[in-house]
């Protein structure tokens, strides 16, 4: 975790500068993980926080941004376990819980694109689990990993 070109960034994501989080010469493109964040925001600040992503790649002429997120829609309904998971999530987070809302795959994807991505992939972990030599291969997740992506312009 020690290279320079690697770094971890703690703080609210609708304030952060990409600017100053990301700061490099303007022709190098510019790779962003968001894991374990966007279940918290509605759509909105969603679509808010990608269109500054693409106004920053574009900045520097390229960029992908990677995040994981299940479509409400396609997440199992909790049982007990869950819903006192999501109570004590509540406690310590002041009463925020995972955001929930109607959209599809499909309609993420079309507010990535709309938001000015060129493209948008998503990745299963029961697709690519063999083809990357992951552990538990026929093990079933939920996890849906979204790609998008800037194209130099």
């Amino acid at each position: 975790l020690m290279r320079p070109n690697w770094q971890l960034v703690a703080g609210d994501a609708s304030s952060l500068s990409l600017d100053e989080l990301a700061p490099g010469a303007p022709h190098e493109p510019l790779f962003v993980i968001v894991e374990g964040l966007l279940m918290y925001l509605d759509a909105g600040t969603q679509q808010t926080l990608f269109k500054n992503m693409v106004t920053h790649f574009h900045k520097r002429q390229s960029g992908t941004l990677v995040f994981d997120l299940v479509p409400t829609c396609e997440q199992t309904h909790p049982g007990a376990v869950g819903i006192i998971l999501e109570w004590l999530m509540k406690r310590f987070t002041g009463g925020q819980a995972f955001e929930r809302d109607l959209r599809t795959r499909n309609d993420i994807v079309q507010d990535l694109l709309e938001s000015g991505f060129d493209e948008v992939e998503i990745l299963e972990p029961k697709d690519t689990a063999v083809r990357f030599s992951l552990p538990f291969p026929n093990v079933h997740t939920q996890q849906v990993v979204f790609v998008a992506r800037c194209f130099e312009r």
